[in-house]
């Protein structure tokens, strides 16, 4: 019997994709899979949706919960899963029709832990547009402990990631209970808890960005990014694979990424009390510690935006910036 694959889903207030979603993973070419439809307290018709596709479709489960947040939804899921391999996906995306089973494909004749594809980015409305570049396009197979300072950099959201159950369950991974960083916090947990990895160069995933949507709306909760490494620094020490120099890049790259959105946070007292926190995190971190890739691509930039308190602290600068935002 071919293998099973579970793709699971957390919902909340999807009614305007869900089908788009669903569909797209009930049309893979693959079909021995099972479609986890977490939701998450929803309020609109998401729950109706699915269930009216699951009366056609015995491969969908749809589990309710009260308004947890993504993490706890996807753990949830995760729960309930049987398969022997694990897709995360979100319910305003949607896969390429080949994309379970070249990632499977990939997997099982590699004989590897986890297999990243490509993604391409679309609009609210569905049109496709750029593939995003994240620096490995071709066939590769990594050692995952020889190239942990090229994996561990590589973007880490999960729509273009499957993972062989095994590493998961057997290491008990799950999403950390954060608002930020909850991606990083799962990939960097199953990344040092595998073996090998594939890379591939096909498109399995359709990314929708959203202004609004969670991931795009920002406050003082900029902050969990500290909890969420934290919490991956904890898993790491406790297998006995805990490098501190890792560590300090990991930081140094995720808090600059989170510096740049402070202008965008309405709340001026949060705005502060954001940088006054990152300011202190990221100039804790020596510079001679930083690998020549980290350094190369953020260090100069953070500096500069350290030294622009005022800047970041203005009114009209974060209207400016909010304003840019959604030219884009």
């Amino acid at each position: 019997m071919s293998k099973l694959v579970s793709i699971i889903v957390p919902v909340y207030n999807s009614e305007k994709y869900i089908t788009d979603n669903l569909l797209s993973i009930l049309n893979q070419s693959y079909k021995n899979l099972e479609a986890i439809m977490v939701d998450d307290g929803s309020t609109d018709n998401s729950a109706k949706i699915i269930k009216e596709i699951a009366e056609e479709d015995e491969r969908v489960k749809y589990i309710k919960q009260e308004n947890q947040g993504a993490p706890a939804a996807r753990n949830k899921g995760l729960n309930h899963s049987n398969g022997d391999f694990i897709y995360f996906i979100d319910s305003d995306d949607r896969l390429a029709r080949e994309a379970v089973h070249l990632m499977l494909e990939s997997l099982e004749q590699t004989n590897t832990d986890i297999v990243i594809g490509q993604y391409q980015n679309m609009d609210e409305t569905g049109e496709l547009k750029d593939i995003q570049n994240f620096g490995m396009s071709n066939f590769t197979i990594l050692e995952t402990q020889k190239n942990m300072k090229k994996l561990a950099f590589l973007p880490p959201f999960p729509g273009n990631k499957m993972y062989r159950a095994a590493i998961i369950k057997n290491n008990k991974i799950d999403f950390a209970k954060v608002k930020i960083a909850q991606d990083l916090n799962f990939y960097l947990k199953a990344l040092v808890s595998s073996e090998r990895v594939t890379v591939i160069g096909d498109i399995v995933y359709y990314y929708r960005f959203r202004l609004g949507s969670i991931s795009n709306t920002y406050t003082s909760s900029i902050l969990d990014i500290k909890s969420s490494i934290d919490n991956v620094q904890t898993f790491y020490k406790k297998t006995n694979n805990y490098n501190k120099q890792l560590f300090q890049n990991i930081r140094f790259l995720y808090y600059s990424y989170q510096l740049s959105k402070i202008p965008q946070i309405k709340n001026k007292k949060e705005r502060k009390l954001v940088f006054d926190t990152l300011k202190a995190e990221l100039e804790a971190i020596p510079k001679a510690n930083l690998y020549p890739s980290v350094y190369k691509k953020k260090y100069w930039n953070t500096k500069i935006k350290l030294s622009m308190k005022n800047v970041f602290m203005s009114n009209y600068y974060m209207k400016f910036q909010q304003r840019k935002r959604n030219k884009n």
